[in-house]
This record gives structure tokens, sequence and C-alpha cells, in this order.
């Protein structure tokens, strides 16, 4: 995994879970290194395997450092994928240290979730080198599952592949809909949910340099009647503003509860050129909940257009939010209508398909 497993909950870990159910899994958390003993505890009575490898500090800085890890991962990965007949990726660079260790008898999954190099548009360089490595793992794989369609288009087009490029889009837990029981919210968001005065305008996930905040503030400095509280981890300052709060990510098993508390749930991106690429795991959460969903408007949002509000500027994002204000911007759906969308979305059915997919492979 190229993300913490302690980081909010998203494609990687819900896929960990499906395949859990048929295979046998070691999962490798390059991103937890220095968190051992917490990968152990959290293993505990876990369907798969937790593990984290031994690298130096990222604190000590410098190449010589750098070049030791490198080679560091490399040793102790020979040792985990001799013992594997899948080698998963999800991110191009992790290429780099297994692609010398990969056997006549692997298979290589290439789960592209996000369009890596996109992260890096304002550096020529580093975008450059992340293709020609995308590239080398696109041409090696066995397997391409691409999130969206709009990833499926590029990798096509970048590197001339296609007839084993496969869309499996992002989905929703199980768990969100299904044993519903009456809403109960961590003790972070206890006190502030309450205020029968207040509409709140929720927004749960990352909050990264793609987040509208410009178009937010002028929304809620229009519609103070509405306290927007944004749930997750923030690796970008949130702006000092009346009616914004900002919550640390919660433990997943609260999201349809804190939905519950929404008069309308919303994801204010930017549309840039990663964003474009992104089929949104909230869209799929914010629907099952049956409540009003505003999105931000492009090709992949596109699809949630029966069950959710699009904007494309200013204007329509505040009149939007007015709506909910006044307390007139109704879910586009009935709750069952939601619920079938829900059941037809899950993970589960995802993982469903990828078992297709690598059972076509292997010819069974």
């Amino acid at each position: 995994m190229h993300v913490s497993w302690f980081w909010i909950k998203q494609r990687p870990q819900f896929l960990v879970e499906e395949l859990s159910k048929k295979h046998k899994l070691t999962v490798v958390c390059l991103e937890d290194t220095y968190d051992a003993q917490k990968i152990q505890n959290a293993s505990t009575g876990l369907p798969f395997v937790l593990t984290t490898i031994f690298l130096f500090s990222k604190k000590l800085q410098g190449l010589f450092v750098s070049k030791v890890n490198f080679y560091l991962k490399k040793i102790q990965l020979r040792f985990l994928i001799r013992k594997t007949e899948v080698v998963w990726l999800n991110t191009p660079t992790q290429f780099l240290h297994i692609k010398t260790l990969l056997q006549p008898g692997h298979v290589l999954v290439y789960d592209c979730m996000d369009d890596m190099a996109a992260f890096h548009e304002s550096d020529p360089a580093v975008f450059q080198n992340i293709i020609a490595i995308e590239m080398s793992l696109c041409l090696k794989a066995d397997l391409i599952l691409a999130s969206s369609d709009v990833l499926k288009s590029r990798i096509k087009e970048r590197y001339a592949v296609d007839a084993n490029v496969f869309v499996v889009n992002n989905g929703l837990s199980d768990q969100l809909f299904e044993h519903q029981q009456p809403a109960v919210l961590p003790g972070s968001l206890d006190f502030m949910l309450t205020d029968t005065t207040r509409v709140y305008v929720i927004y749960i996930g990352t909050i990264s340099s793609w987040f509208d905040f410009d178009r937010v503030i002028l929304a809620a400095s229009q519609n103070t009647r509405c306290t927007f509280v944004l749930i997750g981890p923030a690796d970008i300052p949130i702006p000092v503003h009346p009616s914004i709060i900002h919550v640390p990510p919660v433990q997943h098993s609260f999201v349809n509860s804190i939905m519950q508390f929404a008069h309308v749930l919303i994801m204010p991106f930017r549309i840039t050129e990663l964003v474009k690429a992104v089929n949104p795991v909230k869209a799929y959460e914010y629907i099952s909940s049956g409540k009003p969903v505003i999105l931000s408007s492009y090709s992949e949002t596109a699809k949630f257009k029966d069950y959710a509000y699009l904007y494309t500027d200013d204007l329509s994002f505040s009149a939007l939010i007015n709506s909910a204000a006044n307390h007139s911007l109704l879910p586009k759906k009935s709750p069952d209508e939601c619920l079938t969308f829900a059941k037809e979305n899950t993970w589960t059915k995802r993982g469903l398909y990828i078992q297709q997919l690598l059972q076509a492979h292997n010819g069974e």
C-alpha cells in the first residue's frame, strides 16, 4: 500500500477486505514503517496478514539514506514476493522496488486508483518520471484496473495498452446500509450537530489542494444559517471562518450516522486534471444516505446526475446551498431508490468482478 493503513479508509483498504474473502493476502504497509507495533495491534483478528518493513527514519535526510532504504525495501519485499502468486500494486513507484523480483509465474496487477502523475503537474521533471515508470508498469502488468473511465482512456492513450485494462469503479461498504441502527455520533461531533437552528452542510473525505475553499467561503458568507462541517484528514491549512468547522478523521463505522445529521452533503472540488480522473467514493456513500447531494460537475460525476445536484460555477453552487438553507433542497430520489443504487454499487460487487477478471486471466 502506498498510503498508511491508518489513513482515511478508502479503495485499498476496502479491496483488501473483499479479496481476503477468497484469497490469502499479505498487505505490506510501506507508509507505516515506523508504526510496527501499531500495525501488529491492528492486525489482531484480521483475515489477512498486515505487515510493515524496516527502513531508516525519514528524519535522516540525504541521498545515502534514500539509497539504503531503497535496497532495504527490495531485500524485504523479495522474501514476501517469492511466496506469493499475485503481486498487486496501486501506484507506479512501487514497481521500482519489485520489477526485478518478479518471476515468470507471478501475476502482476496494477490497480490505477488515481492519475498519480497529475499530482505533480507543477513539476514537469517529476511528472515525466512518473509517466515513464507507469509505462513500464503497464507494459509489464497482466491486469490493469482503472477506477474511472477517464483513467482507462488515459492509460490506453499514453501507453498503447488496451486488452488487459478494465474499469472497476469505486463503491461503498455494505455496512453503510445494512443493520441500520439509531444514529450515534462520535464524541468529536456529538456536541456540534444537534443545534436545530443550524443547517448542516457536511463534507466527508480528504481535504487537499483540490478542495474549493473560495467557493465554500462565498456560499457560507451568503448563508449564515449554515454550518459547514468538514470531516477528514487535511494536508492544507483550513481557512478561518465562523461558519466552517474542521473535524479530524473519524472511524468509518460512524459515516452513516454522521450523514443522517446532514441537511445536505457536498463535494466542492476544483476541476483539475487530477480530479477529472476521479470516480468519487463519497458520491456513492452520500447517495446511499438518501440526503440531498451536491457534486461538482465533470464527466465522472455526470453518472450520478439522477441522484445528485451538479453545479458548474459559484452562482449554481451558492443557489443550491441557499435552497438547502431554506430547507427547500430535496433529495432527487426516494430512500428506496437510493438504497437500490447503493446495493448495486458495493465493494462486494466490485470484489466479485475482480474475482472474475482474475479467473479469466488464469483460464479458469
